[in-house]
Order: C-alpha cells, then structure tokens, then sequence
C-alpha cells in the first residue's frame, strides 16, 4: 500500500503523510491492553481502549477504527455480542474483528466466524502473530527512527 497519490508528472514535493490506522482493543484486563500498546509502540498505529462490551460497541460507532480486537469474556457485553452488534450497524459492519481470548473450546471458532469474526486467535499470543493479523487488515509501518 502507498500512500502517494500524486501523478507522474507532478512537481516533486514532499508526500503526504499516511493516515495513521486506529486498533480498538476491547478486553476487560486492561493488562492485555498495555501489552498490546508497547508491542504496536514503534508503529505508526493509534491504539483505543475499552474494558467492557457496550464501552468497545460505543467506541467502535464513534471513532470507527480500522481494526478491533476483542477478548470474549467481558463484562456489559461479551465478545459475541460485540461482533454481532458492530455486524448489524451499518456504520461498523465492515471492521474486521479479531477475536483474542484464552478460550479454547471446540466448535468456537467457526461459531465466531459465523456470526462476523475476522480471525480466531488464542491466548497467550506471539506479537509476531498479532502484527501479521493486523497487516491482513492495514498497513502497519514503523515509526520513522527518531519518533522512537
């Protein structure tokens, strides 16, 4: 993905600037949050947080984010709600969603992706896993060496 958007003719200047992509995490453990925080830090992603389900729905219609990741044991609205609602809202119907949970139970899986689940992961999860989901989804660059 590139960002420039200026012809071939065009007077050099400098490139406009990427639009940074937005991850909302929504998980109850705000633990999993500030993990997933200091792994995207040296990338140029903007990081939401919600710590229950109807916070994660709310945020998700009102900032819409690119990508959402939710845990799917929470309070106020599990994981399943949340995708189902964000899946019936026109506003939000098309986020992908990733569901990260520690749940292993058989047939979950495709249940969750029946219902709009973009991808199915477990905890305890590998960064490199989690940043190659992500890029499915956007384009996750590093920060330029001096923002670090």
């Amino acid at each position: 993905m590139s960002c420039s958007t200026q012809p071939d003719n065009a007077v050099l200047e400098r490139p406009a600037p990427c639009r940074t992509p937005t991850v909302l995490c929504i998980d109850d453990d705000p633990h999993v949050s500030e993990v997933v925080q200091d792994w995207l830090a040296a990338y140029e992603v903007k990081l939401l947080k919600a710590f229950f389900g109807t916070q994660g729905i709310w945020m998700a219609v009102t900032q819409k984010p690119d990508v959402i990741i939710t845990d799917l044991r929470m309070p106020q609205g599990d994981g399943a709600t949340v995708i189902e609602c964000l899946k019936r809202n026109r506003h939000t119907a098309a986020i992908p969603v990733i569901v990260l949970t520690a749940l292993h139970e058989p047939g979950l899986q495709r249940e969750l992706e029946r219902i709009g689940a973009s991808r199915y992961l477990t905890k305890p999860i590998h960064f490199n896993d989690l940043l190659r989901e992500l890029q499915r989804h956007i384009e996750v660059r590093p920060k330029p060496f001096e923002e670090q």
